[in-house]
């Protein structure tokens, strides 16, 4: 790692104890029995670690993305729900072109609570039916005049009105199966 890089993880090291030993406290003032959510320390690293970019390519554009591991250690669930949610739309994820068709996860679908944010699904299904997934991903991370020049990603992060990126959805989606 660079020296650049070195200052950072240590400014995120003490950004990190000192958070967290402010969250200890809070929780210990209210009562809160932290035995099981501190009782595997490595396992609570791995989720923490997981929001981290994977360093793919793509990150600059439509990233950063999650691999399988750490979108399953992120959201706390199994390898077979992932895939459930893939299924049902109710997880965004492009499959990389590799030998392995591996899947990754676009990190800006998420909240804080691990779940996706509201309307993004509803977004997704429109996208999709005429495009691919990586198109889709693309377009949910770029500028729109139709959002005030915001990507569909930050106006729906923003909690704005979920109606305005469906239907700029609507209308893509419509010329792409032109």
């Amino acid at each position: 790692m660079s020296k650049s890089t070195d200052d950072q993880v240590a400014m995120l090291a003490r950004a990190f104890v000192t958070r967290l030993n402010d969250r200890l406290r809070r929780a210990e003032r209210a009562g809160v029995d932290l035995t099981s959510a501190l009782d595997d320390p490595d396992a609570l690293a791995d989720r923490m670690i997981a929001a981290l970019p994977l360093g793919d390519p793509f990150d600059a554009l439509i990233g950063p993305f999650y691999d399988m591991q750490g979108v399953i250690a992120f959201v706390g669930i199994t390898k077979t729900a992932i895939v459930k949610r893939l299924r049902t739309g109710r997880l965004i994820g492009c499959q990389l072109a590799d030998a392995s068709r591996t899947w990754v996860f676009p990190a800006w679908q998420f909240g804080g609570d691990a779940r996706l944010i509201d309307g993004m699904a509803d977004v997704w299904a429109v996208l999709t039916v005429h495009a691919d997934l990586w198109t889709a991903a693309a377009w949910m991370r770029s500028p729109n005049r139709g959002l005030d020049g915001q990507t569909p990603v930050s106006w729906l992060t923003e909690g704005r009105r979920i109606e305005d990126v469906v239907d700029a959805a609507r209308r893509v989606s419509a010329r792409w199966g032109a």
